[in-house]
């Protein structure tokens, strides 16, 4: 997981100083990688108010799972989380077709109930903020869930474009996000900046009717420590970054805790 270096003033992977808050919002959200983490501990501290999975069913670098399997597998995160609004596997790209078969298994197995899903998770590296909206208000139409949108950024770590093309993407749809009545809580990607520093959580960021920050954050239990190395090392859009034992925000960073 990732410290909140905004409120929480930790280092990246200090999840316990960043969830010594008491305000249940600005806690980690559990969150399932895939389904070989389903029964994965879950840390005390964190807001078991909800629960996610999976990352990217449809995407063959990540979970990869087909969307009936994840619907069966479905059962036991029900089992787990009575209480707890469930969040959706969260999709790469368009994720319509892979939703479509994943909510009609969801009828299937278990009837008019379904998977018990309560918000939508996606992901979104479009770089124009009017197509990351209109795909956004396109899944709550047709689902009719609130989204999430656990990932987004001016392009993925494999596009490569400057942090100039990021900070301007970030300025025109961040105020749009708080806009959208249908967009619950966002999550930039990434970060960390650096290899070394890089971590599996985000942090993200909802607002009240009153437009006040409302942050909340989502580890992934199948790897809650900070990776060295991990592949999104680009150095051009992360949060923030390290210098000398020390987090501090990027210009990115900056920009992302003042809109």
């Amino acid at each position: 997981a990732v410290g909140d270096p905004y409120r929480a003033g930790g280092l990246p992977g200090d999840c316990a100083l960043a969830n010594a808050t008491g305000q249940l919002d600005y806690r980690f959200v559990p969150m399932n990688w895939c389904l070989s983490s389903i029964d994965a501990k879950v840390p005390p501290y964190v807001n078991r108010s909800y629960f996610m999975g999976f990352n990217e069913p449809n995407n063959a670098h990540n979970c990869n799972t087909d969307a009936e399997k994840v619907a069966t597998a479905w059962k036991r995160v029900m089992d787990l989380w009575p209480e707890a609004s469930l969040v959706s596997p969260a999709t790469a790209g368009d994720g319509i077709q892979w939703f479509d078969a994943f909510f009609g298994n969801c009828s299937r197995l278990y009837g008019k109930s379904g998977c018990r899903i309560s918000h939508l998770a996606a992901h979104d590296y479009s770089c124009t903020a009017s197509s990351t909206l209109g795909y956004l208000q396109k899944l709550h139409e047709r689902y009719g869930y609130p989204v999430w949108l656990t990932e987004f950024s001016c392009g993925d770590h494999a596009q490569g474009r400057p942090t100039e093309a990021h900070l301007s993407f970030m300025r025109e749809v961040i105020p749009m996000l708080d806009a959208a009545p249908f967009v619950e809580r966002y999550a930039w990607m990434s970060e960390g900046r650096h290899r070394a520093t890089r971590a599996v959580a985000m942090t993200p960021r909802r607002r009240n009717s009153l437009s006040t920050p409302r942050p909340a954050f989502i580890p992934t239990l199948a790897s809650p420590a900070p990776v060295t190395g991990a592949r999104d090392g680009s150095d051009l859009r992360g949060l923030v970054e390290t210098s000398q034992g020390k987090a501090q925000l990027t210009e990115l960073g900056r920009l992302y805790n003042s809109l």
